[in-house]
This record gives C-alpha cells, structure tokens and sequence, in this order.
C-alpha cells in the first residue's frame, strides 16, 4: 500500500516536471505488479425477462447456455479461487436452472449474487432463497411513474417492489438497491438514497451507459456536470449514514472493475471483461474454450488494460476514480482509458460498488 502511494507521488512528479512521455514509459513499472486475482464470475443465466428496460444492455437475440454448461462453468471458477458468483439475466429468477445452479454454488461455499427486478420475489421466492443467503442486488427507482417508464411494463409498481424489499428484510435477507442515474431521476437521489435507508437496505448507482439506440442515450444520459451534482448528493447522505454506524465510505471501490477481479459470462458463453462491452472485448466463449485458459488470456489482458493513461496515474483523484469507467470511455472516445471524470468519480461503477458494500452489509444493518 505504502509502495503504492509512493509509485503514485513519484509518477506525478515525472508527469509535471518530464510531461506525458516520459511518464508514459514508467507506466511499464506500474503494469508489471501482480494484476488483481479473479474474484468473481457473472453469470447472465437467460435473455428472458418479464420487464423490457429501454436502456437494457442484454442481447435477446443469441441462444443460451444449457444447464450442464453452467455448472461447468461454475465448477471452472471455483478451480480458479473464484468466491462470488453473480446471477443477472434478463431476469434470473425465471430461470428454470436457478435452484439447481445456486445448490451448486452453496455446494462449492461459494456467495451467491442475484441481479433482480424484484417483481418476483413472492413469499414462497424469499423463503427457498434463504436456504443460500445469497446478496440481492434490487433494481430501484425515484418514483411509481418513472419506475414504469424505465421498465416498460405496467404489472408491477414500485410500491409492490417495496413490499417484497421489506419483505425479504423481514426474513433475513440482504439488499441492496440498483439504481442507474438517468436525467428524469437525479435529481432525487437524496430521496432514492433515503428511501432505500429506510427500506432497510443500501443503495447502490451507476453512471448510464451508451446502448445501441442515439435516441435512447439522448433520452436518459446525464452530462458531466449533472452526474457530479447528483453524485456528490447521493455521497452526502450515505457518508453521514455510513459515519453514524461508524463505517467507512467506500468511494474508490467505485472505480471501474473492468478488467480486474471479475468476469462476465454472457447467455452465449461470451467471457467479458465488463457485461456492457460489445463482444469484439471477448476473451472466448466457455462453449468452446476452459474457463482456464481464457482467465490466462485475461491476465495478460488485464496487465495491457487495467492500467489507466498516464496523466491520470498523474492525478490526485486516481485512487478514488481509478482511472475511469473504460466503458462509458470507449462509447465516448473509441478507448477504453484516459476519459475519466475526476469531478464525479465516487459512483460510477455499480458492479464494484456492490461488491465493497455487499461484503458489509451485515456490519450496517448490526
């Protein structure tokens, strides 16, 4: 940690006084540490869902792993020292092959993470779900009629996702809620930050990111400026939650997790570095290649890609932004680093925000 730091002081001095080339070589110091071990793997079980998000990220054109291929997979991860495994679909609870994927998981003392819509999570959901204590990771909204926009569906309200919160609550479960920051709902997130507090779970934002459709990114996406205001909102009321329960405020887990303790398996076996890049950022498909194997391929990856550009090694704000969302980065600019937002760096990455606080929910809720 120390060594680190003094990496990081040392590259800010040759930065200013040598400028961006010089600087650029002793980056190769920082790229050859040990990258960062494989954590955790995500699954997207299926492309069904019974919500149909405008701004989803999930290709429902492609076919599905199978079953068998699944606990494969799991088994893989669990070879490579994997510890958390994420469940996200489309909708992972109507999976058919959920039950028999987390008795894999819990067989392999792994943690369970299921991405929901929460719509499902009906009395007799919660109660074969606490048999796995998994993490549930709630979709959440500002308000009813935003909820219904966003989902494009008009069954569920978000009071009835509430009710299932609560009740999950009640049986011992932990959430978090998710929630992307849009334009029509940050400038509540005071109140979505509240009202998740008071639900009894902790919330959880990330930075939009570019879907396929210009018109929907226009729709939805925040400007830099409007995305620092609404994050140094939401970072107000959680420090002072956090700070009360006496427990840190995690703001550099909020850096990208692109390319450094986790993977993402698509529907189709596509093995990415982060679920919202396209398939040319696949490192294989588990269908045809180990799971070893294509981690081998990641960890030389991960020493090319995880290490951001030099000015921003340069920058004060690098142990808390970390260099950057690399996917909001190469929707914008056609790279994967070098565009962070140092003036709104604490929230960006819900994945690894989720991950930090998934690991002290208990110690917030004592």
């Amino acid at each position: 940690m120390i060594a680190n730091r003094l990496l990081r002081c040392f590259l800010r001095t040759v930065y200013f006084l040598g400028g961006e080339n010089l600087c650029t070589k002793l980056v190769q110091v920082y790229r050859s540490k040990a990258p960062h071990a494989l954590e955790k793997l995500e699954l997207h079980l299926s492309h069904t869902c019974n919500y149909q998000c405008t701004y989803c990220y999930v290709d429902k054109n492609t076919t599905s792993l199978t079953e068998d291929d699944w606990l494969t997979v799991i088994g893989h991860a669990k070879a490579l020292g994997v510890k958390k495994i994420a469940l996200l679909g489309g909708e992972p609870l109507l999976s058919a092959s959920l039950w028999v994927i987390l008795d894999k998981i819990k067989s392999l003392h792994m943690q369970p993470f299921i991405y929901t819509n929460g719509s499902l999570l009906a009395a007799e959901m919660i109660r074969r779900l606490k048999t796995y204590d998994p993490l549930l990771v709630v979709k959440y909204d500002a308000n009813d009629a935003l909820y219904k926009l966003h989902t494009q569906q008009s069954r569920f309200s978000l009071s009835h996702i509430e009710e299932n919160i609560r009740a999950c609550r009640h049986n011992g479960l932990r959430v978090i809620t998710f929630t992307p920051l849009l334009k029509d709902n940050s400038a509540d997130i005071a109140g979505i930050v509240s009202r998740s507090l008071a639900l009894g779970t902790f919330p959880v934002f990330e930075r939009y990111v570019a879907v396929a459709s210009a018109e929907v990114n226009a729709m939805f996406e925040l400007s830099d400026e409007a995305y620092a205001l609404a994050t140094e909102q939401a970072e107000a009321v959680i420090r002072d939650f956090l700070t009360k329960k006496g427990l840190p405020f995690i703001a550099a887990s909020g850096g990208c997790a692109c390319y450094k303790k986790a993977l993402s398996v698509t529907a189709s076996g596509e093995v990415l570095p982060c679920p919202f890049l396209p398939e040319k950022f696949s490192l294989g498909n588990v269908l045809t290649e180990d799971l070893n194997v294509i981690y081998k391929l990641f960890k030389i990856k991960q020493k090319q890609e995880y290490t951001p550009a030099a000015r921003c090694l340069a920058c004060t704000s690098f142990k808390q932004c970390d260099g950057g969302c690399k996917t909001h980065s190469y929707f914008k600019h056609g790279v994967l680093s070098g565009h962070c937002h140092p003036e709104s760096f604490a929230l960006h990455c819900g994945f690894a925000l989720v991950d930090s606080y998934g690991d002290i929910t208990s110690s917030i809720w004592q």
